[in-house]
């Protein structure tokens, strides 16, 4: 909550004739919105939503999917340094069990300190910046993500991709 949040819906449709297509979505939490080929915006409830998503060509043919969308509260104040919340850069499926996922941490009372990102049994500690992109596998999706700034280490948070 509080955050902005972007998805771009032509990761997940596309056309055949390449004609562009016309998105919907019902079910979104107050503070989103469709606008061209992008949900975004800042959610400002929390809690749990059942978005429904439509994507229509100019020949009138349309395709539907849904998914779950989870608003959480944020942290009143963080204290010190940690990671607040993820964005979703794309989520591409490499094959019926396999998902690439890219994404960017979003990190509370960050200073000058670098920076350094991992993923628990996944991704070893890197300085580099985000994005980071990790395959997961849809029977096993959920993962640790940890930073560290300076001697600060803080295991920030489990997220289901």
């Amino acid at each position: 909550m509080g955050q902005a949040y972007q998805l771009n819906l032509n990761n997940y449709f596309s056309d055949t004739d390449g004609q562009t297509l016309i998105y919907s979505a019902t079910g979104l939490p107050s503070g989103l919105s469709v606008s061209g080929s992008f949900i975004s915006g800042t959610p400002s409830t929390t809690g749990v939503n059942n978005v429904q998503v439509t994507a229509l060509d100019p020949g009138g043919l349309s395709a539907q999917t849904s998914f779950q969308l989870t608003v959480n509260p944020m942290p009143s104040t963080p204290a010190g340094f940690t990671i607040v919340g993820v964005s979703t850069v794309s989520c591409d499926m490499l094959s019926a069990g396999l998902k690439r996922v890219t994404f960017t941490p979003q990190y509370g009372g960050v200073d000058s300190s670098p920076i350094s990102f991992s993923v628990v049994n996944e991704m070893p500690a890197t300085p580099n910046p985000s994005p980071y992109s990790l395959n997961l596998y849809t029977d096993n999706p959920s993962i640790t993500l940890v930073a560290k700034r300076g001697d600060t280490r803080w295991p920030a948070m489990s997220t289901t991709g």
